[in-house]
């Protein structure tokens, strides 16, 4: 990976704990979250990974469907299902005791990662990978939420780059 986009990518993802520890209000970081346990501590289901989304992000909605395509990927790396789990795991245990869920200094270094990488991803709408980058959910990146009452959201328009400038097909 490129230097400079490893140290673009560890400032998003210090930029989003900084968002997710604002986004707390008043409270600073504490706040009492009531997590279920895991079905299958070792295989976490979407529903899951959508809850700890909504924890992560500290916004109770968030878009399935965008989220459901960032569990796919997740899903597909080796390392995936043991981040959700893990960070799962102590996500619940964290909002149920001191409440300090949004607190990054509470996490393993692996856990900060990951949720540094989840809300990268997002915020922004893209997956950051070293085999290439895939916009998953522009539209419903939660940098739009910033400005959404004075900015209409960019949407993208369908087809390939530059088809705009072909001539029309005919029947």
């Amino acid at each position: 990976m490129n230097p400079r986009r490893r140290v673009i990518l560890a400032i998003l993802g210090a930029t989003g704990w900084a968002a997710l520890s604002h986004n707390a209000g008043a409270a600073g970081t504490r706040r009492t979250v009531s997590l279920p346990s895991l079905t299958d501590p070792r295989r976490p289901d979407f529903a899951a990974f959508y809850r700890l989304c909504k924890v992560i992000t500290n916004f109770p909605t968030l878009d399935a469907g965008f989220c459901g395509r960032l569990y796919r990927l997740v899903r597909k790396e080796p390392w995936g299902l043991e981040h959700v789990a893990q960070t799962y795991a102590r996500a619940r245990e964290l909002g149920s005791s001191n409440g300090k869920i949004l607190d990054p200094s509470q996490y393993s270094d692996g856990q900060r990662w990951f949720v540094g990488h989840l809300l990268v991803t997002l915020y922004t709408g893209i997956y950051y990978h070293d085999s290439g980058h895939r916009a998953i959910g522009f539209e419903h990146a939660l940098m739009h939420r910033a400005v959404g009452r004075i900015r209409a959201t960019p949407t993208r328009c369908g087809g390939e780059f530059g088809f705009w400038s072909l001539p029309p097909a005919t029947n």
